[in-house]
Formats: C-alpha cells, sequence, structure tokens
C-alpha cells in the first residue's frame, strides 16, 4: 500500500502540475491576444487619427489657397476693398517702405496705393503652410508687376509671411500679413 500511496501521490502531483502549466499557457495565451488585440486597436486609432488630422489639413490648405486666389483676383481686378475684406477687423499688414497698416480700412487704403502706384498681376507661390487648431502659418514667394505713369515697368518679387485665423464661421482670414521686396531700394 505504501508504493500504490506514493504513486498516487506523484501521480497527482504530476496531475497538478501539469494543470498549473495548462492555465499558466491557457494565461499567457489570453494575455498574448490582449496584447494583440490593443495593438491592433492602437494601430487603428492612430491611422484612424492622423487619416483626420490628414483631411483636416487638405481642408485648410484648400480654403486657404482659395482665399489666396480671390486677393490676387481681387488685386489684380484692383479691387482692394475685395482684399481688405479677405483680413479679420483687427489685422495688422506690413507692406515694404510703408508704415504698418491695422484694421480693415488702413489695410483697404494700403492695398489702394499699392494697386494706384501701377501693381498688377500679382501672383503667389505657397511655400509652406502650418496649421495649429484655429490658427495657421503661410511662407511663400510672390511676384507683381509695377508699371509707372511713364509706362516703364518693373518686376517686382519677394517673400511674404502670413497668420491665418479660422473663424466662428469657419473661415479662414489673414490676421498678420508681411511682405518684402527681393530687389534693392533704389535711393536715387
Amino acid at each position: 500500500m505504501g508504493c500504490s500511496s506514493s504513486d498516487e501521490e506523484e501521480s497527482s502531483f504530476t496531475e497538478l502540475e501539469s494543470k498549473k502549466t495548462e492555465r499558466k499557457e491557457k494565461g499567457m495565451k489570453r494575455n498574448i491576444n490582449i496584447i494583440l488585440f490593443n495593438i491592433i486597436w492602437l494601430t487603428a486609432l492612430i491611422q484612424s487619427c492622423q487619416s483626420k488630422i490628414d483631411s483636416d489639413f487638405a481642408s485648410v490648405k484648400s480654403a486657404i489657397d482659395s482665399q489666396n486666389s480671390a486677393y490676387v483676383k481681387a488685386y489684380n481686378n484692383k479691387d482692394a476693398e475685395s482684399v481688405a475684406a479677405l483680413h479679420t477687423a483687427d489685422a495688422t499688414v506690413m507692406p515694404p517702405n510703408q508704415k504698418i497698416s491695422q484694421g480693415k480700412k488702413e489695410i483697404q487704403n494700403s492695398i489702394n496705393a499699392e494697386i494706384q502706384a501701377g501693381g498688377r498681376d500679382l501672383k503667389f507661390q505657397q511655400l509652406e503652410l502650418v496649421v495649429s487648431g484655429n490658427i495657421a502659418y503661410e511662407v511663400g514667394r510672390y511676384s507683381v508687376v509695377v508699371e509707372h505713369e511713364d509706362q516703364t515697368a518693373v518686376n517686382d518679387n519677394g517673400k511674404y509671411i502670413v497668420i491665418w485665423e479660422r473663424q466662428p464661421n469657419g473661415d479662414w482670414l489673414m490676421s498678420e500679413d508681411i511682405w518684402n521686396s527681393n530687389l534693392p531700394i533704389d535711393c536715387n
């Protein structure tokens, strides 16, 4: 009987160890499945967020490109009022060799003076656009022809930075705008 009891104890012990090992393996498999599920879920979430960010950026870029096209069209049609309308009510514009213009009326006057001085054929080339929430900044190049009263024309080109603000109605308007010519200043 002594041997039988020992064999039974050993068999019970082996069964217990086997069941423990089986439970550990099931637990490990379950943990691995949970980890894999979380990895897949997080990957999908990140891709979903990135997709939203990409689509948000694309829609903002499209809106700002549209505003830039409206600016160019208004400027080239000598419509300073429509150019000013693309700015926030308290916008600041810093044109080269002029005082700072603040507010739509001053901006309209400043743009009108530039147009009256012979500005035409304005073009923009966007180099960079960064969007963060309701603010975006744009860096680019411009070219414009300035035709003087004596019919001589100067092809001006330069660079610009614009700070855009999303309005409560979803429109993007210029809040800050500065541009500088690449041409040397004529001191004569």
